[in-house]
């Protein structure tokens, strides 16, 4: 049995990493890098083993080149060749997605929308997947 030891949070808004964390430390201890640019993330991706992965769609960055830096950063994970990859969770102010479709093309565990975000099932599926990953 693995023990969960490595979360990644890919958001710009101080808010919303800041509520995340709160989350994640109601569940247990863990190490939790946060990066705002998916060049960031992708170079801890690169260095550490990481568990799972919390990704904001779209930066602030990535809305100005028009190009949403988080959705690069599941396709580059997708795209590895990891031991272990991480529990993907999307959580995102883009309201515009199928949240059904997306979960299923992309291989995310889930997508939460930031417009009707719940604290208490983004901590249920959190925990889920540390159980399910703890087992193995």
């Amino acid at each position: 049995m693995d023990r969960i030891k490595n979360i990644l949070i890919l958001e710009d808004r101080p808010v919303w990493v800041d509520m995340i964390r709160q989350v994640i430390s109601e569940i247990g201890n863990f190490q939790i890098s946060c990066k705002v640019t998916e060049n960031d993330a992708r170079k801890k991706i690169e260095t550490d083993e990481i568990d799972i992965a919390i990704i904001d769609l779209n930066l602030s960055d990535s809305i100005q080149k028009n190009e949403p830096e988080g959705l690069k950063l599941i396709q580059f994970i997708m795209n590895q060749n990891l031991q272990s990859k991480p529990a993907i969770i999307v959580v995102t102010g883009y309201i515009h997605l199928n949240e059904t479709e997306f979960e299923k093309k992309y291989g995310v565990e889930r997508l939460f929308l930031k417009s009707t975000f719940e604290k208490t099932e983004f901590k249920q599926v959190l925990e889920d997947i540390i159980k399910r990953k703890e087992r193995g």
